[in-house]
């Protein structure tokens, strides 16, 4: 793609992903500035708009999809073993002991796939440990280094349920895990709402559903709702006008509506949310009430220089699931490693 945009070709409309990727391609000259698309601003909030904005609220992609982070679950295998669902951390713990000693595994999840260490698990427990939004803007404007006890706490987290984990997790696969819990082999799976459609296709032989990944006792709960995609017009599109009329129908009800109904588990970020027919979809979208919602730890801002904050939680949150770093150690690297470039962890409060 950027070598077709360097060349002055490319497609007048292409996908967008948030924060760091786009916000380059939109500084290097390759998008449109899209502030004069009708409904842009009128649909779609501050926050929506914000990871395909400039710094000065410069408009340059209409938000697409976003996806939503939690635990899957086995309802059949939670109500054979007399469990409930978790409403706080050291419940999950408790959950998962008790599904051990009774020899089912708990966590489909493994680290053979590095990034689903930093996604799927990383990211998924972070904004109940760093407290949601509020604390991971700290992160950004040097209130709070990045080993301090809270992000610590996430990696401990990470320790503690890895103990959960598959037999020879080490060398299993994203697919891999997806098959442990697709096939009754585990009771949970780490993952996002982009799972329900290939998970309604497998046809599995037991119930299944969805809650949100548990706080610490008596801390406010928060979710991981991604802000993922948004749609962005080439500046060197020959067809401005036509593309500007697509991207006015995307800010629509009935755009958001389509969206929502036809990829379920991909969710519309309009301040209106659509009415979904897909149960699956309302179930992982209904977590939301009640509870603060934040991007990915490490989207905004944090992947922007090397080494990136992505790669340090990857290896961090690997690491400390293998047993070859502590939770103390995996945050120091992420600090020490982030303030090679990032002004705001060269100069925190410790």
């Amino acid at each position: 793609m950027k070598a077709q945009l360097a060349g002055g070709s490319g497609p007048d409309l292409f996908y967008l992903r948030s924060y760091a990727v786009s916000r380059q391609l939109y500084n290097e000259g390759y998008l449109a500035a899209l502030d004069d698309v009708t409904g842009l601003k009128d649909n779609f909030t501050d926050a929506a708009r914000a990871p395909w904005s400039t710094d000065d609220s410069q408009a340059y992609g209409v938000p697409f999809i976003a996806v939503s982070h939690g635990i899957y679950y086995n309802v059949d295998l939670f109500e054979k073993h007399n469990l409930e669902v978790p409403k706080t951390w050291a419940e999950l713990l408790t959950v998962a002991q008790k599904l051990k000693a009774a020899n089912v595994t708990p966590f489909a999840n493994a680290s053979g796939d590095g990034w689903t260490m930093a996604e799927l698990v990383f990211m998924n427990l972070a904004p109940n440990f760093v407290g949601g939004l509020e604390g991971r803007t700290a992160y950004l404007n040097g209130t709070r280094c990045f080993n301090d006890e809270q992000v610590t706490a996430t990696f401990q987290a990470i320790k503690d349920i890895a103990l959960y984990f598959p037999q020879n997790q080490e060398l299993l696969t994203y697919a891999d895990s997806q098959q442990l819990f697709v096939q009754g082999q585990a009771a949970m799976w780490l993952s996002g709402s982009w799972d329900i459609a290939f998970f309604e296709t497998q046809k599995m032989g037991f119930e299944w559903s969805v809650f949100a990944p548990p706080p610490p006792a008596d801390q406010p709960p928060y979710i991981t709702f991604q802000l993922d995609v948004a749609i962005g017009l080439n500046k060197a599109s020959q067809h401005q006008a036509e593309a500007k009329l697509f991207l006015e129908w995307l800010t629509s009800s009935d755009a958001a509506e389509a969206l929502g109904n036809q990829l379920p588990g991909f969710f519309p970020m309009r301040q209106q949310m659509p009415t979904l027919a897909n149960a699956h979809a309302n179930s992982f979208l209904s977590l939301n009430n009640g509870r603060g919602l934040d991007v990915r730890f490490v989207w905004e801002k944090l992947r922007d220089g090397q080494p990136s904050a992505y790669d340090l939680v990857q290896n961090g949150a690997v690491a400390v699931a293998n047993g070859q770093q502590t939770p103390q150690e995996a945050a120091d690297a992420l600090q020490a490693g982030l303030a090679q470039w990032f002004e705001p962890a060269k100069n925190c409060k410790k």
